[in-house]
Protein backbone atom coordinates (compact mmCIF):
# COMPACT_ATOMS: atom_id res chain seq x y z
CA UNK A 1 0.00 0.00 0.00
CA UNK A 2 1.37 3.32 -0.44
CA UNK A 3 0.95 4.79 2.67
CA UNK A 4 3.07 7.92 1.96
CA UNK A 5 0.17 9.91 0.11
CA UNK A 6 -2.47 8.07 2.17
CA UNK A 7 -4.77 11.35 3.52
CA UNK A 8 -4.86 10.03 6.93
CA UNK A 9 -1.07 9.67 7.29
CA UNK A 10 -0.35 12.97 5.97
CA UNK A 11 -2.30 15.24 8.29
CA UNK A 12 0.49 15.98 10.21
CA UNK A 13 3.06 16.40 7.53
CA UNK A 14 3.84 19.61 6.23
CA UNK A 15 5.99 18.34 3.57
CA UNK A 16 3.95 15.76 2.05
CA UNK A 17 0.29 17.45 3.22
CA UNK A 18 -1.84 16.73 0.60
CA UNK A 19 -2.50 20.53 -1.50
CA UNK A 20 -6.64 20.07 -1.85
CA UNK A 21 -8.49 20.74 -4.75
CA UNK A 22 -9.97 23.89 -3.15
CA UNK A 23 -6.55 25.38 -2.35
CA UNK A 24 -4.78 24.09 -5.62
CA UNK A 25 -7.93 26.44 -7.28
CA UNK A 26 -7.08 29.52 -5.31
CA UNK A 27 -3.45 29.47 -5.75
CA UNK A 28 -4.03 28.67 -9.82
CA UNK A 29 -6.32 31.61 -10.01
CA UNK A 30 -3.72 33.93 -8.80
CA UNK A 31 -0.66 32.84 -10.61
CA UNK A 32 0.37 34.30 -14.22
CA UNK A 33 -0.21 32.22 -17.24
CA UNK A 34 2.97 30.82 -17.27
CA UNK A 35 2.84 29.87 -13.12
CA UNK A 36 -0.48 28.84 -14.17
CA UNK A 37 0.64 25.84 -16.45
CA UNK A 38 3.49 25.05 -14.49
CA UNK A 39 1.35 23.98 -11.29
CA UNK A 40 -1.30 22.45 -13.56
CA UNK A 41 1.33 20.23 -14.84
CA UNK A 42 2.65 19.08 -11.57
CA UNK A 43 -0.52 18.75 -10.10
CA UNK A 44 -2.61 16.47 -13.08
CA UNK A 45 0.55 14.92 -13.89
CA UNK A 46 1.97 13.99 -10.37
CA UNK A 47 5.53 14.47 -11.59
CA UNK A 48 8.12 15.65 -8.76
CA UNK A 49 10.01 18.65 -9.43
CA UNK A 50 13.68 17.23 -10.46
CA UNK A 51 10.91 15.75 -13.55
CA UNK A 52 9.00 18.45 -14.30
CA UNK A 53 12.62 20.24 -14.59
CA UNK A 54 13.70 17.90 -16.96
CA UNK A 55 10.71 18.02 -19.09
CA UNK A 56 11.58 18.41 -22.90
CA UNK A 57 9.43 18.77 -25.65
CA UNK A 58 10.27 16.05 -26.98
CA UNK A 59 9.22 14.08 -24.37
CA UNK A 60 5.64 14.51 -25.39
CA UNK A 61 3.92 12.41 -27.79
CA UNK A 62 1.28 14.50 -28.77
CA UNK A 63 -0.03 11.94 -31.54
CA UNK A 64 -0.45 9.25 -28.74
CA UNK A 65 -1.09 11.31 -26.04
CA UNK A 66 1.57 10.89 -23.83
CA UNK A 67 4.47 12.39 -21.89
CA UNK A 68 7.62 10.12 -21.11
CA UNK A 69 9.09 10.32 -18.15
CA UNK A 70 12.94 9.60 -18.54
CA UNK A 71 15.19 12.18 -16.98
CA UNK A 72 15.40 14.36 -14.10
CA UNK A 73 16.97 17.91 -13.78
CA UNK A 74 18.79 18.64 -10.01
CA UNK A 75 20.49 21.12 -8.52
CA UNK A 76 24.54 20.33 -8.48
CA UNK A 77 25.38 21.04 -4.41
CA UNK A 78 27.98 23.41 -3.99
CA UNK A 79 27.17 25.81 -7.61
CA UNK A 80 24.18 27.25 -9.58
CA UNK A 81 24.01 24.52 -12.40
CA UNK A 82 22.01 21.99 -12.81
CA UNK A 83 22.57 18.14 -13.84
CA UNK A 84 20.54 16.07 -15.71
CA UNK A 85 20.20 12.30 -14.39
CA UNK A 86 18.57 9.16 -15.45
CA UNK A 87 15.62 8.55 -12.57
CA UNK A 88 16.68 6.47 -9.64
CA UNK A 89 14.23 3.48 -10.41
CA UNK A 90 12.90 1.91 -12.89
CA UNK A 91 9.04 2.61 -12.22
CA UNK A 92 9.97 6.53 -12.08
CA UNK A 93 10.94 6.09 -16.18
CA UNK A 94 7.08 5.83 -17.32
CA UNK A 95 4.14 7.18 -19.83
CA UNK A 96 1.95 9.62 -18.06
CA UNK A 97 -0.85 9.90 -20.40
CA UNK A 98 -2.65 13.19 -21.21
CA UNK A 99 -5.78 14.64 -20.84
CA UNK A 100 -7.41 16.21 -24.18
CA UNK A 101 -7.68 19.40 -22.28
CA UNK A 102 -4.10 19.08 -20.77
CA UNK A 103 -2.78 18.88 -24.43
CA UNK A 104 -4.96 21.76 -25.84
CA UNK A 105 -3.29 24.21 -23.22
CA UNK A 106 0.73 22.60 -24.14
CA UNK A 107 0.01 23.57 -27.08
CA UNK A 108 -1.38 27.18 -26.25
CA UNK A 109 1.75 27.73 -23.95
CA UNK A 110 4.01 25.95 -26.34
CA UNK A 111 3.40 28.45 -29.12
CA UNK A 112 3.00 31.32 -26.71
CA UNK A 113 6.53 30.75 -25.97
CA UNK A 114 7.84 30.07 -29.33
CA UNK A 115 9.60 26.77 -27.77
CA UNK A 116 11.08 24.16 -30.11
CA UNK A 117 10.85 20.72 -29.69
CA UNK A 118 15.00 20.62 -27.77
CA UNK A 119 13.89 23.41 -25.23
CA UNK A 120 12.56 22.76 -21.43
CA UNK A 121 9.20 23.27 -20.90
CA UNK A 122 10.22 25.56 -18.26
CA UNK A 123 12.91 27.38 -18.74
CA UNK A 124 15.23 30.77 -17.66
CA UNK A 125 16.04 33.50 -20.24
CA UNK A 126 19.78 33.85 -20.07
CA UNK A 127 22.75 35.30 -21.93
CA UNK A 128 22.84 35.09 -25.66
CA UNK A 129 19.50 33.40 -25.81
CA UNK A 130 20.17 30.14 -24.47
CA UNK A 131 17.83 28.42 -21.93
CA UNK A 132 18.53 26.68 -18.93
CA UNK A 133 16.20 24.79 -16.82
CA UNK A 134 13.72 26.62 -14.44
CA UNK A 135 15.90 26.55 -11.08
CA UNK A 136 14.04 25.27 -7.78
CA UNK A 137 14.65 28.17 -5.93
CA UNK A 138 12.63 30.31 -8.64
CA UNK A 139 9.80 28.04 -8.97
CA UNK A 140 9.60 28.00 -4.87
CA UNK A 141 9.85 31.44 -4.40
CA UNK A 142 7.28 32.32 -6.55
CA UNK A 143 4.56 30.02 -4.95
CA UNK A 144 6.04 31.64 -1.47
CA UNK A 145 5.43 34.96 -3.18
CA UNK A 146 1.43 34.47 -3.86
CA UNK A 147 1.35 32.52 -0.37
CA UNK A 148 2.42 35.90 1.23
CA UNK A 149 0.88 38.41 -0.74
CA UNK A 150 -2.52 36.62 -0.18
CA UNK A 151 -1.85 35.18 2.96
CA UNK A 152 -2.86 31.37 1.48
CA UNK A 153 -2.32 28.08 3.40
CA UNK A 154 1.60 26.89 2.65
CA UNK A 155 2.07 23.99 0.40
CA UNK A 156 4.67 22.75 -1.38
CA UNK A 157 5.90 21.19 -4.41
CA UNK A 158 5.08 17.35 -3.29
CA UNK A 159 1.98 18.70 -1.79
CA UNK A 160 1.01 18.87 -5.11
CA UNK A 161 1.94 15.67 -6.15
CA UNK A 162 0.12 13.80 -3.03
CA UNK A 163 -2.80 16.15 -3.61
CA UNK A 164 -3.36 14.54 -6.87
CA UNK A 165 -2.60 11.78 -5.72
CA UNK A 166 -5.57 12.20 -2.99
CA UNK A 167 -7.49 13.22 -5.54
CA UNK A 168 -7.37 10.38 -7.68
CA UNK A 169 -8.02 8.03 -4.39
CA UNK A 170 -11.43 9.92 -3.74
CA UNK A 171 -12.55 9.44 -7.35
CA UNK A 172 -12.19 5.53 -6.61
CA UNK A 173 -8.52 5.01 -8.40
CA UNK A 174 -7.07 2.41 -6.88
CA UNK A 175 -3.67 2.35 -4.63
CA UNK A 176 -1.88 -0.08 -7.53
CA UNK A 177 -3.15 2.47 -9.99
CA UNK A 178 -1.71 5.74 -8.08
CA UNK A 179 1.12 4.19 -7.78
CA UNK A 180 2.04 3.49 -10.98
CA UNK A 181 0.99 6.58 -11.89
CA UNK A 182 2.93 8.69 -9.77
CA UNK A 183 6.29 6.21 -10.36
CA UNK A 184 6.52 4.76 -6.86
CA UNK A 185 8.97 1.94 -6.40
CA UNK A 186 6.55 -0.95 -4.39
CA UNK A 187 7.59 -3.19 -1.95
CA UNK A 188 5.91 -6.19 -3.45
CA UNK A 189 8.58 -7.39 -6.07
CA UNK A 190 5.69 -9.53 -8.04
CA UNK A 191 3.67 -6.83 -8.46
CA UNK A 192 6.36 -4.01 -9.29
CA UNK A 193 7.47 -6.71 -12.15
CA UNK A 194 4.30 -8.49 -13.48
CA UNK A 195 1.63 -5.61 -13.05
CA UNK A 196 1.78 -2.37 -15.85
CA UNK A 197 -0.76 0.43 -16.00
CA UNK A 198 -2.56 -0.90 -18.76
CA UNK A 199 -3.65 2.51 -21.69
CA UNK A 200 -7.01 1.67 -20.70
CA UNK A 201 -6.67 1.82 -16.66
CA UNK A 202 -4.54 5.11 -17.52
CA UNK A 203 -7.69 6.17 -19.48
CA UNK A 204 -9.55 6.75 -16.38
CA UNK A 205 -7.20 8.67 -14.73
CA UNK A 206 -6.96 10.88 -17.97
CA UNK A 207 -11.11 10.92 -17.78
CA UNK A 208 -11.28 12.28 -14.48
CA UNK A 209 -8.44 14.81 -14.69
CA UNK A 210 -9.88 16.38 -17.98
CA UNK A 211 -13.35 16.98 -16.29
CA UNK A 212 -10.89 18.64 -13.36
CA UNK A 213 -9.39 20.63 -16.36
CA UNK A 214 -12.16 22.02 -17.60
CA UNK A 215 -14.22 23.06 -14.38
CA UNK A 216 -10.88 25.17 -13.45
CA UNK A 217 -11.36 28.15 -15.04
Amino acid sequence: KFVDYNPSALLEDPVNKPVSLKLFKKYYSLFDDYYKFLILTIYVTGIRLAELRGLELKAFNLKEGYVYIYKTTTSKIGSKKSVDLIPKSKSSIRKIYLSKEYIKRFKEFVKQHELTRTDRLFYTQKTNNKKSPLSENAIRSHIQLIEKKYKLEHITLHGLRHGIATYLYDKGISDTDIGKYLGHKKNNVTMDVYIDLTKERQQNIVNIIDKFIKELD
